[in-house]
């Protein structure tokens, strides 16, 4: 909760996340909230519908709770 990104927090723990442009562009780091709540602050990317079932655009989204659990799987 200290300003960093999902995407970052995951980098500077060595997890080997998509990412590309990290400006919410691309589309890479798509991911599925799977645990926790997060906040977008910025989506060029996303459709309202992808946004509505849960995905967020990890490079974007800064944790809201405790604990994050994201899926780029799905």
């Amino acid at each position: 909760r200290d300003g960093t990104a999902v995407l970052d927090a995951a980098l500077a723990h060595d997890i080997d996340a998509p990412y590309s442009c990290k400006g919410g562009i691309c589309s890479t780091c798509r991911a599925k909230v799977v645990e926790g709540e997060v906040e977008m602050i910025s989506n060029h990317a996303l459709e309202d519908y992808e946004v509505r079932a849960g995905y967020v655009l990890s490079c974007q989204c800064l944790p809201l709770s405790e604990k994050v659990v994201i899926s780029y799987d799905e």
